[in-house]
């Protein structure tokens, strides 16, 4: 007869071990995750530009926790991991900008890559170019 010190408990999801960073299907054994991909172009990205590309808005995105957002949204066509579609944004801005696209979709004109993913199309100044004629915004 099992008492409670000898059953074997139910694993539970936080008894779970935490991911590791790599794979561990026998077939990608070894290589990097989409995840950490991410994480180290973001940190590259923020170091790089640790300014808001926002207009007027001078909030330095390294210290206060910003965001590297991408100008066209990757579930709308945007290019994942290109430095085009990339852009500093503070944590406001970040939000103001993604409610607008909640509400009116790609704000800015873009173009196709050789891979059929979509990255912003900018002046010769490279400055991003809003659809229907809203100006021109200033990014790094």
């Amino acid at each position: 007869m099992r008492t409670a010190k000898t059953r074997k408990r139910r694993a539970r999801p936080w008894d779970r071990p935490k991911a590791t960073g790599y794979n561990t299907n026998k077939s990608n054994k070894g290589k990097i995750s989409a995840l950490n991909r991410w994480t180290a172009i973001n940190k590259c990205w923020r170091t790089a530009n640790p300014i808001c590309a926002t207009e007027g808005c001078e909030t330095i995105c390294l210290v206060n926790g910003g965001v590297t957002d991408h100008i066209i949204p990757v579930i709308q066509g945007g290019a994942g991991y290109s430095k085009a579609n990339f852009q500093s944004l503070c944590h406001s801005c970040h939000n103001r900008k993604s409610r607008l696209e909640q509400i009116h979709g790609i704000l800015y004109e873009y173009e196709y890559t050789e891979k059929g993913l979509k990255i912003p199309k900018r002046t010769e100044a490279g400055e991003l170019i809003r659809i229907g004629g809203g100006g021109v915004i200033k990014t790094s």
